[in-house]
């Protein structure tokens, strides 16, 4: 009896198996990017996971947004891992098409969360709190000066002495003076200090209940940029104008307000023979400008594939050092900055070291101050505020055209 009872038990087993259809391993990922900072990452990647597929496709960022929804939504033809950029990336994460990473890998994202700036982490929650995207860096900004127009104007080229000199308006305006008596420009124009006025608001442009802010800190920058142009305080050249490139190898303007980003792919670029005469200083304000997350479609056949990529370039400390080391990149994981911050100096910065500086910095910025409008509102803003610093409307004009421009745009913000 007990030998028969093995062999049913046996066919019970095989036809078990037998009925199991196992889902294949997945072995192709596809990620699409409107940027190519990730071909040697992809490349990593692919050296690390040999037999694994992976297309990678660049799409020109205008481009991007509008190629990238159809697909989500289908699903057909959908990358496994997606990117956002800063501009857009709350409206990305609040549209539900990236997976939920504190749910389904909440070991990848707790520790994310530990090493990582809390307004990195911030940007990349959905509406319920959960993080779907992740970044492999932070952007903190800072306020990149010249060190010999420095001593020339103010006397000192120190870091911690200009940074007293920047830390708040009224000291700013007395800066420029000084720098405007000896010929020289405390900025190349305006534009670039709307950054510095979105971080030191209290409240985005949308509170909880749908309506519209406009923070003290934007009406005070309209003000504050008004002074700058008629003072004469600026060169009057555009943001990413020939001559807004072209004065950073001149020594008549003092100082540009940029991220992280800026040093490397900016200035060292239109520097000219001024290689350390640079130096990094502190504003009124800790900003950010730019940045770049990413996360997984939420139907992909090929999460943990996805996972792992993410993991590497987001997580994991060794990796994210090497990155840093062949980039220069400032990295979301503190703790590889702090292994930065504590080695030789920039020599373009005169030996200054810069990731101490903006880990300083991006653990001073306030998160939760972006909403998903901000890409259109900043553009609408930054429109009306021109034509007032310019002299094309008052201010309250400027400030009633944007309320209506919002209310136009957007039905469903209040506004007042």
């Amino acid at each position: 009896m007990k030998k028969v009872w093995s062999i049913l038990l046996a066919l019970v087993l095989v036809a078990s198996i037998a009925g199991c259809k196992s889902e294949p391993k997945a072995t192709k990922l596809v990620i699409w990017a409107f940027t190519d900072e990730l071909k040697k990452v992809v490349e990593d990647y692919k050296a690390a996971n040999p037999g694994i597929e992976v297309t990678f496709s660049i799409i020109p960022n205008e481009e991007y947004p509008t190629k990238l929804r159809p697909v989500l939504r289908s699903g057909t033809g959908a990358p496994d891992i997606f990117l956002g950029e800063a501009a857009y990336v709350r409206r990305f994460a609040l549209e539900g098409q990236w997976a939920k990473l504190s749910k389904e890998f909440p070991k990848m994202t707790k520790q994310y969360e530990a090493q990582a700036p809390a307004y990195v982490v911030d940007l990349g929650r959905d509406a319920d709190g959960d993080i779907v995207a992740m970044s492999w860096q932070a952007t903190p900004g800072g306020f990149f000066y010249k060190r010999s127009v420095a001593k020339e104007a103010l006397g000192t080229d120190d870091p911690d002495e200009i940074s007293a000199m920047l830390s708040t308006t009224d000291k700013l305006l007395e800066t420029a003076e000084k720098l405007k008596a000896k010929g020289k420009f405390l900025l190349p124009g305006f534009g670039s200090w709307y950054n510095v006025a979105r971080a030191a608001r209290k409240t985005g442009f949308v509170d909880g209940s749908n309506n519209l802010v406009v923070d003290p800190a934007l009406t005070e920058y309209m003000d504050f940029a008004k002074t700058l142009r008629d003072s004469g305080y600026t060169a009057k050249v555009g943001q990413w104008s020939p001559g807004w490139f072209g004065n950073m190898a001149k020594h008549d303007v003092f100082m540009y307000v940029l991220p992280t980003w800026g040093l490397h792919y900016v200035i060292k670029k239109n520097a000219g023979d001024t290689a350390g005469d640079w130096a990094v200083a502190s504003g009124p304000a800790s900003y950010f400008w730019g940045g770049t997350w990413m996360g997984m479609y939420k139907g992909s056949k090929a999460k943990n594939l996805a996972h792992d990529f993410i993991n590497m370039l987001c997580v994991d400390a060794e990796y994210m050092e090497k990155y840093t080391r062949d980039t220069g990149d400032f990295m979301s994981n503190l703790a590889v900055d702090e292994i930065m911050a504590n080695e030789e100096g920039e020599p373009f910065l005169g030996g200054q070291n810069h990731y101490k500086y903006f880990m300083k910095e991006a653990k001073n910025i306030t998160p939760g101050l972006l909403t998903r409008y901000d890409l259109d509102l900043d553009s609408m803003f930054g429109n009306v505020a021109n034509s007032y610093v310019e002299g094309k409307m008052t201010k309250e004009e400027a400030i009633a055209d944007f309320k209506a421009n919002v209310k136009n745009a957007y039905p469903e913000i209040n506004v007042d």
